[in-house]
């Protein structure tokens, strides 16, 4: 998740709290850019996706 991020933003991030969602069976992580702790954000496996990810971090940015 983490490499997703960083090729997809260009920037570095830091995973807080991963787990595992038993109802969509993939994993959740919580994550924030390493500068700006502040801004938390949803990532998560999208197996629909190209990328295999997906995440809301414009949305909170």
């Amino acid at each position: 998740m983490e490499k997703y991020l960083e090729e997809k933003y260009h920037r570095d991030f830091a995973i807080k709290k991963t787990r595992y969602n038993f109802l969509s069976e993939t994993y959740q992580a919580y994550a924030y850019p390493r500068k700006q702790s502040q801004l938390l954000f949803l990532v998560e496996q999208a197996p629909n996706s190209k990328e295999g990810y997906s995440d809301t971090y414009y949305k909170v940015k």
